[in-house]
Order: structure tokens, then sequence, then C-alpha cells
């Protein structure tokens, strides 16, 4: 039986899921288990997730085996609306190497830019749009589609000062099971978009060493 197919991600405790697809499902399921346990996925919603209820409540299954596996997983997205996918378009990361020459329109470029405001990371953001993470620092800088961000006032001096932003608890504990793991306070600031300073009161007051 080919090992291509559509699978999906679920929550046991909440019955939500993320979908995707590949064209080795065995080595798909290593590397999406590896990266939360790593707390790097691309998906924040999934991270946040499994943060919270932890990687033994998350459960890996094939939906469907197929050779025409990103038709299919488009077919399930738009059927089964899974909660924990950001981006609601299938694509294959690996097929797209020259992301620089891509072109963002400016519906992206809007919801990338919100997407910044809620304090993901360029890195996150730039994965999402399966998008060249530099060319996106420089639409958040002003360098391009100038125009459209300063006539709808949504240029990079809107986005809220670091020292004003209010952390959720959701965010609070990702920050503390990175600090558990070993990550530096700036690397957690920057990956976070917060003060570093943030991050120190944090460990400081949840006694983590």
């Amino acid at each position: 039986m080919s090992d291509c197919g559509v699978y999906k991600i679920t929550n046991i405790i909440n019955n939500k899921y993320y979908i995707g697809s590949a064209k080795d499902l065995k080595s798909r399921k290593r590397v999406h288990f590896y990266l939360l346990r790593k707390d790097k996925h691309h998906s924040i919603h999934l991270q946040r997730s499994c943060n919270k209820y932890g990687i033994d409540n998350f459960k890996f299954e094939v939906i469907e085996h197929c050779d025409n596996t990103l038709e299919r997983e488009q077919y399930y997205i738009d059927t089964l609306n899974p909660s924990y996918n950001i981006n609601l378009k299938a694509t294959n990361r690996q097929d797209t190497p020259n992301l620089s020459r891509r072109k963002l329109n400016n519906e992206q470029v809007l919801k990338a830019f919100k997407l910044k405001q809620e304090r993901y990371t360029s890195k996150n953001i730039a994965k999402i749009f399966n998008y060249d993470a530099s060319s996106l620092s420089r639409i958040f800088s002003g360098k391009h589609y100038r125009e459209l961000t300063k006539d709808l006032e949504l240029n990079h001096k809107l986005i809220p000062h670091k020292s004003k932003m209010r952390l959720k608890e959701q965010d609070i504990e990702i920050i503390v099971n990175r600090l558990k793991k070993g990550y530096t306070q700036k690397s957690i600031a920057n990956d976070m978009n917060i003060d570093q300073s943030t991050v120190s009161l944090i460990k400081k007051r949840r006694n983590c060493v």
C-alpha cells in the first residue's frame, strides 16, 4: 500500500485537529511530533494546544491513502474546517524553494500585518504564507508595499510596543516551558516579540531554573 495520503493530528481532549498531506506519512508523523516536542511547530495553534494538554493527548491518523495528496488535502480542509490549520490552502513546502521570487497579494499583506499585531513571529508568518522571511521583514519595515500599508495605516509603527503588550496565560505557559527547556531569555523575547525584562520577570515569579 502507498504511504502517500492525507492525515490529521487530533487533540483527544477537545477533538480539534490539524489536517495535512504527505508523500511519506510515517516520516511526516515523526517530523510533526519532533517539532511539537521542541516547541517549534509552524502551526502556533497546534503548538499552543500541545503545550497546554501534553503531546500524549495528540494522535496521528491517516484519513485517506491517495496519490493526489494536495487535492485531497484541500478537499478535507474545505469539508472539515480544521481548527489547528493556519493556512487553509493546501501547499507542499518542499516544492517551493524559490520563495524570494514570490509576491504576496494585497489581501495577504493585510493578513500578515494582522498576524504581526497579534504577536505572531515573522518566522511563523512566513511559514503560513510559504514566503521568504527576509522579504516579509522588509514588508513590515515599510520597504515593500509602502503605499498599501501607509494608506490603510497598517505600517509597522502601529504594531504595539513590546513593553505595552499584555500576555495571555497561554503565552506565559509557552515562555515557562521554554525556560524550563533551557531556551535563553533573549531568544524567547525575540521569538515572542516581547521585552527581555518581561521574560525575566516571568522566570522570577514562576521560579524557573
